[in-house]
């Protein structure tokens, strides 16, 4: 796995990544309470 194409930098737009790995956004961002805890409807 050390020759995957997921570990090679990627280059678009003006933006430089280190390898290709990303991480979707957290729903914990949308909720509104003081404790950053999800709710039911998370």
């Amino acid at each position: 796995m050390e020759n995957s194409v997921i570990f090679d930098s990627y280059y678009k737009n003006g933006l430089q990544l280190r390898n290709r790995i990303v991480m979707a956004p957290i729903t914990r961002s949308r909720s509104d309470n003081p404790e950053s805890k999800a709710t039911d409807l998370i």
